[in-house]
């Protein structure tokens, strides 16, 4: 994992005390232990030297292809190509018999963090306008969207005069952990019309002497999202003279900056790039898992010359001597490939059906379908149904609850009348596996398939009244936290203001940190403001940083600028790191103006410790960032995250 580019050495170093785990770029939640899971063992090396970068200290964690490209976090992690050891945590089997019912990876948690800005939806909150539940726009922030300019948030106009600036200014620090926090927000910020005003700056980073920084820079000119970017890109995916120039590198390009320039492209996604792209797929060795996946996964961002991407996908598919990562990253690019991969249904179903199908290509398949099957596909939905009845693969299993979900929720909007049976079922088997379930562990995903179905419904329709009923029910029954938080974000995805008051009383009285950060976010969903003052008082709460993140997020969905004015005094006063670029963090996802100059500020203070002033320009970024959703939400919805890609890695893990 790379030094600055992964960054979840913050929190998991909070959560096992060590101080100097600590990098920048504000890692994100993405499941219990702060780490991304692991996949069902290790696969061939990618190739490429060793990059360097320091090794934290902690339990466990992740070891990187080559040897190594940065710290490994405290935590259970993933086991990527190359690496070496178990992951610490439950691994599902290759097949064979049902795995028994297990608590590690495959936890809900994962799929939520991965899945939640969407759902969220946070930066609509902050501007006053968020989409309703079961909008047709709900998808719609995937684009560069802009928010509305009366927004508590900077404006663009804003941005440009009081942040860009400072953020080019510190691109000539030699601190490598503020300069590449400064080039990644300057392409989140500057919208593709005014790229002219920063190429040149970002493309100056691609030669510093620090990897992060190159590989940030990298990153950022395709989020920066122009055109004038591809030569540059180009050569850095090609490994051509031109690109090592750009990179100062004497000998080949390393595979992480060439994966992260494949995905660059897709972001900028000019149909002119894809058969560049397609020829690294076709072209590469089969050892270079991390650049031919990542490329898969970038054709999945482009909005043009989709058609002939799916076909060319489609043959991809066939090809079952392909790396089993690699091949995995296949059907989540069809399935982000919407309407034009529709025709892709029944090969993607009799992948499942096939009884050598590996199981990273079943939980694939599985997603893409969720996308892709229509309503009236009795055949899908019986494929879905029995994975979740009889299926070997633990993971398959939970992703079914997910996609039969996703599939219901287009039933509704197409017509709740015309799709009546195959609701009744969906309704009746989903109810039954969150009150009864045959199998312990499948009940926190039905409750979260039935948030994800309920809230597609009208607020007046009985069915929602009856999910609502059902899940409450089970919020208030259970005893494990981990279920409790799942039926919390359940009736937050379902506005279920009714739940609000016991949640609210459930918050204030548990000592579990975790679960007091999911019921904060379900009142945010509800934006229950009878909350916001226990809200602000736990946002300052030092002594765990991803509780604090939640919370942020739950005062950021109700809108509520009064926690800033607080976190700015704390913020002067903080006396550790930690504590410092938490709440800078924090600052961000509530996204007030008011943190500008405050943050600003502590990014031009030298005398501030490097990392804190890179927060600041994380924060920075998050505050007056362009587009709807946060930049790298297009690789985490719907993605496999159990499979080995260690770019995407490295990308999803960036807040």
């Amino acid at each position: 994992m790379n030094k600055s580019l992964l960054a979840v050495g913050l929190v998991g170093g909070l959560l096992f005390g060590l101080e100097g785990s600590a990098f920048a770029h504000g890692g994100q939640y993405r499941g219990p232990g702060d780490s991304v899971p692991p996949t069902e063992g290790p696969g061939p090396g990618t190739g490429g030297p060793n990059t360097g970068g320091p090794v934290t200290g902690g339990p466990g964690g992740p070891v990187t292809p080559g040897g190594g490209r940065g710290p490994t976090t405290p935590g259970g992690g993933p086991v990527v190509p190359g690496g070496g050891g178990p992951p610490r945590g439950p691994v599902t089997s290759a097949g064979g018999k049902k795995n028994k019912p297990t608590e590690g990876f495959e936890q809900w948690q994962f799929w939520w963090e991965n899945n939640k800005d969407p759902y969220l939806n946070l930066k609509a909150s902050l501007a006053g306008g968020a989409v309703k539940s079961g909008s047709a726009g709900f998808l719609a922030g995937m684009g560069r969207r802009e928010e509305s300019e009366t927004s508590n948030r900077p404006s663009a106009s804003e941005a440009q005069q009081q942040i860009v600036p400072v953020l080019k200014s510190m691109l000539k620090e030699k601190d490598a952990d503020i300069v590449d926090s400064a080039v990644l927000a300057l392409g989140r910020i500057v919208k593709s019309e005014s790229a002219d005003t920063v190429l040149e700056d970002i493309k100056a980073v691609l030669g510093n002497s620090n990897p992060t920084a190159q590989q940030a820079a990298v990153l950022s000119l395709g989020v920066l999202g122009s055109t004038s970017a591809i030569p540059s890109l180009t050569d850095v995916l090609n490994d051509t003279p031109a690109g090592r120039q750009l990179l100062n590198e004497k000998g080949s390009i390393q595979d992480l900056p060439r994966s992260f320039a494949a995905i660059a492209l897709g972001m900028i996604g000019d149909k002119s790039t894809i058969p560049t792209i397609l020829d690294v797929i076709k072209k590469e060795k089969d050892s270079e898992i991390d650049l031919k996946g990542s490329a898969i996964l970038a054709l999945g961002l482009f909005k043009e010359g989709r058609q002939d991407i799916v076909k060319e996908l489609s043959e991809l598919l066939k090809n079952d001597t392909l790396d089993r990562n690699v091949r995995a990253q296949i059907p989540i690019a069809l399935g982000r490939l919407e309407a034009d991969a529709i025709p892709t249904v029944p090969a993607l179903r009799e992948m499942i059906l096939a009884k050598k199908t590996d199981n990273l290509l079943v939980q694939s398949c599985v997603i893409a379908l969720g996308q892709l099957a229509a309503p009236e596909d009795k055949e899908v939905q019986k494929v879905l149904f029995d994975q979740i009845k009889d299926g070997s693969d633990e993971q398959s299993r939970h992703f079914s609850f997910i996609a039969l979900a996703q599939i219901g929720d287009r039933a509704i909007k197409q017509s709740v009348e015309g799709n009546d049976e195959m609701l009744k079922g969906l309704n009746k088997f989903l109810l039954k596996e969150v009150t009864d379930p045959d199998t312990k562990t499948h009940q926190p995903w039905a409750g979260i398939a039935l948030g994800l179905l309920g809230r597609a419904y009208p607020d007046s329709a009985e069915q929602r009244s009856l999910i609502t009923s059902k899940v409450l029910d089970q919020f208030e029954k259970s005893s494990n936290p981990s279920y409790k938080s799942a039926f919390a974000i359940s009736l937050g995805l379902l506005k279920a203001n009714v739940a609000a008051e016991t949640i609210f009383k459930e918050m204030s009285k548990t000592n579990d940190r975790n679960l007091k950060g999911y019921l904060a976010v379900s009142l945010g969903m509800m934006r229950h403001r009878e909350a916001i003052e226990t809200l602000r008082g736990l946002v300052l709460d030092d002594a765990d940083d991803k509780m604090r993140l939640q919370v942020a997020t739950s005062l950021g969905l109700m809108g509520d600028s009064g926690a800033v004015v607080t976190l700015l005094d704390s913020l002067k006063k903080a006396s550790t790191l930690n504590v410092t670029s938490s709440l800078a963090r924090a600052l961000g996802l509530i996204g007030d103006r008011q943190a500008v100059q405050p943050l600003v500020s502590l990014v031009n203070d030298a005398k501030s410790p490097g990392l804190a002033r890179a927060f600041g320009c994380v924060a920075l970024g998050l505050l007056a960032e362009k587009t709807a959703l946060y930049w790298n939400t297009p690789l985490s919805v719907n993605s496999n995250y159990r499979t080995v890609i260690p770019a995407q890695y490295e990308i999803l893990d960036i807040l």
